[in-house]
């Protein structure tokens, strides 16, 4: 191609001058699969729908995904140049009352002070809240620092709290809206208040954004990706200079969760596995059992149509034997004295099922009363409760001396497994005595029975419920996860 091509970098967006290669059309799309009913039908077809988050009004992109444009452009030999836009704030570091960092902690705050903006990629119970706080001492500029929930948000602001006293920290969320240097927000209120126009003060003098739980970044309204995405633009509206999203899964390198989150943020800048926290003593060992569930073959013969909440109905929740597999189990270690969580996605189809089957359990979900939940984890933590089934027990989540988390739930967990790591890597935090921590699963075996339309032919695939426990198995493989296999 030939023309002039310069960039000019911006806190949230890069303007392109001159000619507009391909190659940031490119970067800046993906296609999703955009579903819908067919009429008529309880089926659904769906077609390939293509989304940009190049904005051609204005002949600009995300910043976060600049340096990628560029390096591709150096990679074709493609001459650019470029014009850094964006006013560095000086920095007027803080006080901080906080233990020193780990190692890793220091590696990772680095790392952020180096580059100012990017991914830190680090396990559940690696202290992500802990970096957070070093950055924001260190730069000592106006934060707003985003969660995904009201646990979290009262969680981080506590935690704030303890390290800069109450005077610095704000709250954006639960009722409350209290604004000083450092704003604790909840995603929720600021896209309400963003709606209203009530927060554009704090969008325009905003100088560090942190985005906690950032792969939730890739959440969308209507269960699709587009730029209706809230979360995105809510960081997009946000002028931060400094820019991080904290994260312990933040997508595989070719998947939309991982373009929008680099989109808002930037590249992953730091990383650290499970196994170096383990070999350093800061997470315990995770061990996963896997107990195969043996569901013989579906005979679909007759061309009925595989769905996943048929499957997951039959084979999972209402399984006899998959139930009293969880049920036995989590006895089993509760009458060692251990804590074992078993975690449910649907409360009356499998929640209340095994709530029957064990009446010593406590069932806990997100309509329980609030001061009913805090007493319910304050028992679990102190193991006054024994066996805990809840559909809450995610994100945010701090026990360590849980011993054994029970993935009831079956499924894929999410876009790179993210949710059944996420509710693994609760069960590693260290606590007194505790040197591995427990992880059941299952491997819901089952195979489909089809004719071949092309010859005619009979023959045998694996089910939904095999495929999703083999994508799990994976998952737990490539994390360096010890498997157990039971029968």
């Amino acid at each position: 191609m030939s023309g002039r091509i310069n960039f000019k970098v911006y806190n949230r967006y890069t303007i392109v001058e001159g000619s507009i290669p391909n190659i940031v059309y490119k970067i800046c799309s993906f296609k999703t699969k955009v579903y819908t009913r067919i009429k008529g039908s309880k089926k659904t077809k769906f077609e390939w729908k293509t989304v940009s988050l190049f904005l051609h009004s204005r002949r600009c992109f995300p910043t976060g995904l600049a340096g990628t444009i560029m390096r591709e452009l150096s990679k074709n030999n493609i001459e650019y140049t470029y014009e850094d836009m964006r006013n560095k704030p000086l920095v007027s570091p803080v006080s901080i009352d906080i233990f020193p960092p780990r190692f890793y902690q220091k590696e990772a705050l680095d790392e952020a002070l180096r580059c100012s903006r990017g991914v830190i990629q680090m396990p559940c119970a690696a202290g992500k809240t802990a970096v957070a706080a070093y950055i924001i001492s260190k730069l000592g500029l106006s934060t707003l620092y985003i969660v995904p929930s009201t646990r979290l948000l009262h969680q981080t602001a506590d935690f704030m709290r303890r390290c800069f006293g109450k005077d610095k920290i704000g709250i954006i969320g639960d009722n409350e809206f209290n604004i000083s240097l450092i704003n604790i927000a909840t995603a929720q209120t600021l896209w309400s208040r963003i709606k209203r126009g009530t927060i554009t003060y704090i969008l325009d003098n905003t100088n560090v954004l942190i985005i906690d739980e950032a792969h939730i970044i890739n959440k969308s309204i209507r269960n699709r990706y587009s730029l209706t995405n809230t979360w995105y633009r809510i960081a997009m509206d946000i002028d931060a200079y400094y820019r991080f999203g904290f994260t312990a899964t933040p997508g595989k390198d070719d998947s939309i969760a991982r373009k929008l989150l680099e989109a808002t943020t930037g590249r992953i800048i730091y990383s650290i596995s499970y196994d170096t926290l383990v070999e350093h003593g800061y997470l315990v060992k995770p061990e996963v059992d896997i107990y195969t569930i043996n569901n013989g073959t579906l005979d679909y013969t007759d061309g009925t149509v595989e769905t996943w909440s048929e499957e997951r109905e039959s084979l999972i929740l209402l399984n006899d034997e998959r139930n009293n597999k969880i049920v036995n189990i989590a006895r089993e270690y509760a009458s060692e004295g251990k804590s074992v969580l078993i975690t449910v996605d649907l409360i009356e189809k499998h929640g209340n099922i095994l709530k029957e089957m064990m009446p010593e359990a406590t069932f806990m979900v997100s309509k329980t009363d609030k001061k009913e939940k805090e007493r319910i984890i304050e028992d679990f933590k102190n193991k006054d409760i024994k066996i805990l089934i809840s559909t809450i027990m995610g994100l945010g989540v701090d026990i360590p001396t849980m011993d054994v988390v029970i993935l009831a739930n079956g499924g894929k967990g999410g876009e790179s497994n993210r949710s059944i790591i996420q509710r693994a890597g609760r069960v590693l935090r260290i606590s007194e005595g505790k040197v591995v921590g427990k992880i059941v699963d299952f491997y819901d075996k089952c195979t489909v029975l089809r004719i071949s339309e092309a010859s005619g032919n009979f023959y045998k695939k694996p089910a939904m419920v095999e495929r999703h426990s083999i994508e799990r198995v994976k998952a737990y493989k490539e994390r360096g996860f010890e498997i157990n296999y039971k029968f």
